[in-house]
């Protein structure tokens, strides 16, 4: 199923603990993040006391932030494995029909999103991103990478 994260990023489509119509992951706040209705104002001044907290608060808020890190980590291991398989099916179907398995214009419109999102790391990031989902010249297949 598509994904249209710009459509489907608010709690108000993907309700916590569920997943949405069109199959997004649950919409969750993570540790130490602002309620919807904190202005920036406000949740500066909590950035603000945090790091003004004692050593042990401070160590306490450093570890439910990496908590919140891990967390993130795992759900984009899930996306990187469900964005893998997508693209997987795409090159056999291409294939099928007695397309390339890959298409440069594709590859460079993901480039350019991710560039113009995130800067020339995004770039970068696309290029391996493009390079996990495209697998080997090889058979196609899941598991490991190849």
């Amino acid at each position: 199923m598509p994904r249209d994260s710009a459509s489907h990023s608010s709690p108000a489509c993907c309700p916590r603990g569920s997943r949405c119509a069109h199959g997004h992951r649950a919409w969750r706040p993570y540790v130490n993040e602002p309620s919807l209705s904190t202005t920036s104002k406000e949740h500066d001044m909590t950035a603000q006391t945090v790091s003004a907290a004692p050593t042990d608060t401070s160590e306490a808020a450093i570890a439910g932030l990496r908590d919140s890190i891990d967390l993130v980590d795992r759900e984009i291991l899930e996306l990187l494995e469900d964005r893998r398989r997508l693209s997987e099916e795409v090159q056999r179907v291409r294939m099928a029909s007695g397309g390339r398995r890959t298409e440069l214009g594709r590859e460079n419109v993901i480039i350019r999103r991710y560039a113009d999102r995130l800067g020339r790391p995004g770039g970068a990031m696309a290029l391996a991103l493009l390079e996990f989902c495209r697998g080997s010249t090889g058979v196609l297949g899941g598991g490991a990478p190849r």
